[in-house]
């Protein structure tokens, strides 16, 4: 039987195959396939003896938060408390732009917190990114049914900082997940499983959404010369410097920082890819 992973909890995969929940294992001590099984694998198993059988391949994987098979990044920033970052948003966009086949899409929640003036200088700047945006209120539910439309048919996880309203927007969203005590329950599952873990909750019709858990910080799985190409506006000028291996820092003839010089890339987002790429490691050479 064909099945979805929707959880995975101290050795034990809760898989849904449509109508009706397992939990199931691994046989004996073969612990792993050919790679680790994660929340959003499609699994086969045996449904008189619930044993693992088969791994199929994922066609993404997210590192962090660590689920498969995703349609859809969230990428859920607060436009206060915490303060909306453009940093972080740009450093979300590069990680799903690595990731690839997965589109990201900026939730802006607690706008409920900001003037008009502070929103359009920040939807202003997504602008400027190509990347689409939503703005929500949780408490009034403004935003609410434009974002449900969007997670209709898609399989979408949510991303961002700890405290940025990622429950209430569940909450919001599909008030019966009942997110309003920090835990969550799994239909035809035992027990409650707390946000330090991944889950992917089936809302019917091929919808899913993936609630993971919030972070301080967070390191791109990439060297310097990878950041070209996946950094949000910066990747829109690859190959059209004068330099085949810009980088654009230093060099002269550099389309980027001429694109900054006109307007269409924001001095904002120059600086900020200017400091993640300083912040990481060179690819070392080989001889």
């Amino acid at each position: 039987m064909r099945g979805r992973v929707i959880a995975a909890i101290h050795g034990k995969f809760k898989v849904y195959d449509g109508t009706s929940f397992y939990e199931v294992g691994l046989k004996g001590n073969v612990r792993y396939f050919t790679r680790n099984i994660a929340v959003g694998d499609y699994v086969y198993f045996n449904e008189k003896t619930l044993i693992i059988e088969k791994l199929e391949p994922a066609f993404n994987r997210l590192i962090r938060p660590r689920v498969h098979n995703i349609d859809q990044l969230l990428i859920v920033m607060s436009i206060k408390e915490p303060d909306f970052s453009l940093l972080l948003v740009e450093t979300f966009l590069t990680y799903a732009h690595y990731v690839e086949k997965i589109k990201p899409v900026v939730i802006i929640s607690k706008i409920d917190l900001a003037s008009k003036e502070e929103i359009f200088e920040q939807t202003t700047a997504l602008s400027k990114l190509g990347v689409p945006y939503y703005l929500v209120d949780n408490l009034n539910e403004q935003g609410i049914e434009e974002v449900r439309e969007l997670l209709s048919g898609q399989t979408s996880t949510l991303m961002g900082q700890t405290g940025v309203g990622k429950s209430a927007l569940i909450n919001a969203l599909y008030p019966e997940l009942d997110r309003t005590t920090g835990e969550i329950s799994i239909k035809g599952g035992r027990g409650r499983h707390t946000t330090r873990e991944v889950i992917l909750f089936p809302l019917g019709d091929d919808t899913y959404l993936s609630d993971t858990p919030g972070f301080s910080s967070f390191t791109l799985p990439l060297f310097q010369d990878e950041l070209i190409e996946h950094y949000p506006g910066i990747r829109n000028y690859l190959g059209k410097c004068y330099f085949n291996d810009c980088q654009h820092i230093s060099e002269e003839q550099c389309a980027v920082k001429d694109a900054v010089a006109r307007g269409d890339i924001s001095t904002i987002s120059y600086e900020n890819y200017v400091k993640i790429y300083k912040e990481l490691p060179r690819r070392k050479e080989q001889y």
